[in-house]
């Protein structure tokens, strides 16, 4: 087991838009001694698909990454955004020396953000959110969502990928699980957390200040936006119905989650 093992390495791990970028800066700026575990670049597979027809770039390159991050899977555990289970994590020589830190955001804010920045998704969002909510997405190799090339809606998205993060760090023993919700309120309660997992703190959280979307915002324009977050005003009626009724309602009520 891992805790035979020095720790050596952290790998954050989550769905898009649910600040993994910024929670693997705060680990590695709190932190001494551990490596955080990022996959590799893509330049190369841009510069290789650019010979093809336009209309087959955007499928050609999704496929190339999906090699990459298998090909890297050894060395980083590949996909940070990818559905995960312990034996899947296993098959890294690196499992027994790393801490796996997951994490998860309310699903509301969740499918609005993936709305406005649908990373790596098909088809596109369009304008008309109600819609992309009702609608079939098209899945990556490194989704690792066995079984299917597709799902019946973003919302599915959701409940496959943070069940998976739940479930995993419950089985296994260098494994936290942090809500973004939890983390942005209070970012200083993450050292004692990593401390009890083996990891060699700061005496302070160094938290990054600015935005890892390229934005102008913030930290604290980030942790005001996601505590004063409604899901009522940020949905419609029918689309908190729809919504509510193909989430995952054990994942939400263990989050914490459940629509009042």
């Amino acid at each position: 087991m891992a805790t035979a093992n020095q720790l050596r390495y952290f790998k954050v791990m989550g769905e898009r838009n649910t600040g993994t970028n910024f929670l693997h800066q705060l680990i590695a700026g709190s932190t001494s001694g551990i490596e955080g575990l990022v996959h590799g670049s893509n330049d190369s597979v841009k510069k290789s698909t650019q010979g093809l027809p336009e209309n087959l770039q955007y499928f050609a390159r999704q496929r190339a990454i999906d090699i990459l991050r298998k090909q890297e899977f050894s060395h980083n555990f590949g996909w940070k955004h990818a559905r995960v289970d312990p034996a899947y994590l296993q098959q890294s020589p690196r499992f027994a020396e790393t801490l796996f830190v997951f994490i998860v955001r309310n699903p509301f804010y969740f499918l609005s953000a993936l709305f406005r920045r649908p990373y790596n998704l098909l088809p596109r969002a369009g304008d008309d959110k109600s819609r992309f909510l009702r609608s079939p997405i098209l899945l990556n190799e490194r989704d690792n969502i066995c079984g299917t090339a597709t799902l019946e809606n973003p919302v599915r998205l959701w409940s496959i990928k943070t069940r998976s993060y739940v479930q995993t760090a419950a089985q296994i023993e260098r494994a936290l699980l942090i809500r973004y919700e939890d983390l942005v309120a209070q970012p200083d309660s993450i050292l004692a957390m990593l401390a009890k997992k083996g990891a060699e703190t700061a005496p302070s959280v160094q938290v990054p200040q600015q935005s890892t979307k390229g934005d102008n915002l913030t930290f604290g324009d980030y942790a005001r936006k996601t505590a004063a977050y409604d899901y009522r005003s940020d949905h419609s009626a029918s689309d908190i119905g729809f919504i509510t009724e193909q989430l995952d309602a054990e994942t939400l009520d263990q989050l914490g989650y459940r629509p009042d």
